[in-house]
């Protein structure tokens, strides 16, 4: 019985321990990424590329270039791009098109913006853009799943074309993605350490004090 009594008082830390043990939720932190053009989309249709030799290499900037690179049209058309992916278990809060455009005539060309998910190409509204400096275009497409995200391309649109001088130029493209990853339950102890001893110590108190009358 007393070998008993002292591999229970011995196993009691532990048992106590573990049983403090409880879980604490960790939030993650809110993380905001832009994700720039890094290859050819499906879309290829603008017919100058200035600076450069590949279309999306001409919008990918992180800090506009302004004229040093873009795309540019003088006819309808539509070029899309290809992006880098977020992680698949991201929880996507929005999603945001973003690009800097101009035209010449000013506000007469109309510019939009482009995404294409499964093949399937869909349209933001008609913009019309200044022709000295760029202008910003967006277009919310509010959330998705980080698997639609990372099937996304983006790109923009022109329309009809008047006259032959007129254009359509681009800088920079990019997509803004808000999402958080998933909760993180990491263990934390529910006891405090002063109510752990405490309790230690009545039960080896009681424990010596049961042995004692046993030996009387």
């Amino acid at each position: 019985m007393k070998t008993k009594l002292t591999l229970f008082v011995l196993l009691l830390p532990l048992l106590l321990l573990t049983g403090a043990l409880i879980p604490n939720t960790v939030h993650a932190s809110p993380t905001i990424v832009m994700l720039r053009p890094n290859a050819v989309g499906t879309r290829t249709e603008w017919s100058t590329v200035h600076g450069v030799t590949e279309h999306w290499d001409a919008v990918d900037e992180a800090a506009s270039d302004e004229d040093a690179t873009y795309i540019e049209t003088h006819a309808p058309g539509d070029d899309t791009f290809n992006l880098p992916d977020i992680p698949i278990d991201a929880v996507v809060s929005s999603v945001t098109v973003y690009a800097l455009a101009k035209s010449n005539p000013a506000l007469a060309v109309d510019i939009r913006l482009i995404i294409i998910q499964n093949g399937i190409g869909v349209a933001g509204d008609w913009w019309g853009v200044p022709s000295g400096a760029y202008g910003p275009i967006h277009w919310e497409l509010g959330t998705m799943t980080a698997a639609e995200v990372n099937g996304l391309e983006a790109g923009v649109g022109c329309g009809t074309m008047e006259e032959e001088w007129w254009f359509a130029r681009v800088t920079q493209v990019y997509v803004e993605v808000e999402y958080t990853l998933p909760e993180v339950g990491v263990p934390e102890l529910g006891l405090s350490i002063p109510i752990i001893t405490s309790i230690l110590t009545a039960v080896y108190l009681s424990v010596r004090q049961r042995l004692g009358r046993r030996r009387e």
